[in-house]
């Protein structure tokens, strides 16, 4: 099973996109295996934490990339969900692709009724 998907974005300071699909791996060690672009660096990746946390306060997890492409983990806080309003939608289309993870993801069927009809 994949552990993450991640998707090129550009809104704010926002460059990418990884959406956590493995309710188990740690954000840590899913964002140490990876290396972005150096053309992005300065910017911040967004992670979507869904599938862990649920639609709530704690979904998203905002990090500054460094220089060298890696992830700043000492300064990484929770985005606030009513920021990311303009996106959202975006966002979910991306776990609605995920069907099979989706079906059989922890979310409330609550969670899953919002999701379906955003």
């Amino acid at each position: 099973m994949k552990q993450y998907i991640s998707n090129a974005i550009s809104y704010n300071a926002y460059k990418y996109l990884v959406t956590v699909l493995d309710y188990e791996t740690s954000i840590r060690t899913i964002l140490k295996g990876m290396k972005f672009d150096s053309d992005i660096s300065d910017c911040k990746v967004l992670v979507d934490m869904a599938f862990k946390t649920g639609l709530g306060k704690y979904r998203f997890v905002e990090y500054n990339i460094l220089k060298d492409g890696t992830v700043d983990f000492l300064h990484g806080h929770y985005a606030r969900v009513a920021d990311l309003q303009d996106i959202t939608g975006i966002i979910n289309d991306y776990l609605m692709k995920e069907k099979k993870i989706f079906e059989n993801s922890s979310l409330l069927p609550s969670q899953k009724l919002k999701l379906m009809k955003l």
